[in-house]
């Protein structure tokens, strides 16, 4: 009854997805913060509370994704197909953030693409929701979706500040 629509099965599967980059977005900041650690003098004027909040919005995320998924009657661990992709997938940026030959530029630059994947991911979950008639979770998810556009703009300029400044890309 919660479910309307064609394909249910979709919708838990894009649900499963994102809870598996949320859990992967919490590891990969993780990583992140150790190496800022690091390279703290990089960027000054930028705090290790700054990261850690970014990561506790990302493990807030995956919170907010499996209450949602039990509140379907679905469950959390299950591994989907789309779950299962997601899991390679972030672990190719937190391969690129915990490699020792990655300077803070670069990591920034895989945190940024690792965002702009997470904005679209919420962007379809969105989608899918409304589709269904998840109004709650239409709302619920617009704010996470908010809040990793304001991770974007934060990553982004940390990024471009640390290219424009060195000259170099990454």
């Amino acid at each position: 009854k919660m479910l309307r629509g064609n394909r249910p099965q979709a919708f838990i599967d894009k649900l499963a997805e994102r809870l598996a980059y949320e859990r992967g977005g919490t590891r990969l900041y993780d990583a992140i913060i150790t190496k800022f650690l690091e390279h703290a003098d990089e960027l000054p004027g930028v705090t290790v509370s700054e990261l850690e909040h970014i990561r506790d919005e990302e493990a807030s995320h995956a919170l907010l994704i499996k209450e949602c998924l039990e509140q379907l009657g679905a469950d959390p661990t299950a591994q989907t197909p789309s779950a299962d992709l997601v899991g390679v997938e972030t672990m190719g940026f937190l391969q690129a953030v915990t490699d020792p030959r990655t300077n803070l530029a670069q990591t920034l630059h895989a945190a940024l693409a690792a965002e702009l994947v997470d904005e679209a991911g919420w962007e379809t979950l969105i989608a899918l929701a409304e589709n269904i008639g998840q109004k709650d979770m239409v709302a619920r998810f617009r704010e996470a979706e908010q809040r990793e556009q304001e991770h974007i703009f934060k990553v982004r300029g940390w990024y471009e500040l640390l290219t424009l400044r060195s000259g170099e890309l990454a």
